[in-house]
């Protein structure tokens, strides 16, 4: 039998595996796209909040689903251009 212990790792191990939110991103400078990429976030994001992505600030602009995909698509205005 497990111990306790052990079953409090495996199920903390669980619970931050699932909450796990994985993102395509696009940076944008106006309607320029400087970069793509991919990142995973402890917490799912949201529209209008601050992102720092490497050495780049922003604000989400938009999320939303890619079809056939468990990723979702954002859009991050630099913050240069506010």
């Amino acid at each position: 039998m497990a111990s306790e212990s052990s079953l409090c790792l495996v199920a903390s191990t669980y619970r931050s595996t699932v909450r796990l939110a994985t993102y395509r991103y696009e940076l944008r400078r106006r309607d320029e796209i400087v970069a793509t990429g991919h990142l995973t976030n402890d917490e799912p994001l949201r529209v209008g909040q601050s992102i720092k992505i490497g050495k780049h600030e922003g604000v989400i602009q938009t999320i939303e689903p890619l079809l056939l995909d468990r990723e979702l698509r954002i859009v991050v205005q630099l913050r240069d251009d506010f």
